[in-house]
């Protein structure tokens, strides 16, 4: 439904970069959940439409924080560090971005993640990006070895969205590496 009221959003107004980034990220959303039945074609709609709107406004931090974003999706890294790093210079305060960032770490191992990921909770410590953050948290602490915490974090993020099938894998490995093999088997 999100797709069809971007397309006409861009059928209304063809330079709308807003209304193209967030139908890019809504592609990358589909090949990397399976919602679509076409992964490879999504993956690819969210690339072009991605340098279709870099074509458009390069210069809206968070225009380019949501193709930060889908990149990191699909699977682009550099492509959506470029980005992130790039809306993050417009404006240093962009939430969304920091949160990218920080799992932009978090698939590179990078050890500034749990302090991007901080960073973003700070600015905007009860945003539609909360759940994402918490998760990313986790994942930093897991990286790090650190499991109960991960295992705290995953919870938290739990209790946000209870019904996030993925943040319940997340808390089920991180509770059994730190001990908690009951609770991680109930996950």
């Amino acid at each position: 439904r999100a797709l069809e009221h971007l397309d006409r959003a861009q059928s209304i107004d063809p330079e709308f970069p807003f209304a193209r980034a967030l139908a890019a990220w809504c592609h990358a959303q589909r090949a990397a959940c399976c919602f679509g039945g076409t992964v490879e074609v999504d993956r690819q709609k969210a690339r072009h439409l991605t340098m279709l709107t870099l074509t458009m406004d390069n210069r809206d931090p968070l225009v380019l924080a949501i193709l930060g974003q889908a990149s990191t999706i699909f699977a682009d890294l550099d492509l959506g560090s470029l980005l992130i790093e790039k809306s993050l210079a417009i404006d240093p305060g962009r939430p969304l971005a920091w949160q990218r960032r920080g799992w932009l770490g978090v698939y590179r191992g990078s050890d500034g993640a749990l302090a991007d990921f901080d960073r973003a909770l700070a600015l905007n410590p009860r945003g539609p990006e909360r759940f994402n953050t918490l998760l990313g948290i986790s994942q930093a602490h897991f990286l790090a070895g650190n499991y109960a915490e991960a295992a705290n974090w995953a919870g938290q993020g739990i209790r946000e969205r209870p019904h996030e099938t993925w943040a319940r894998r997340i808390a089920a490995v991180a509770q059994v590496r730190c001990g908690q093999v009951a609770a991680g088997r109930r996950g």
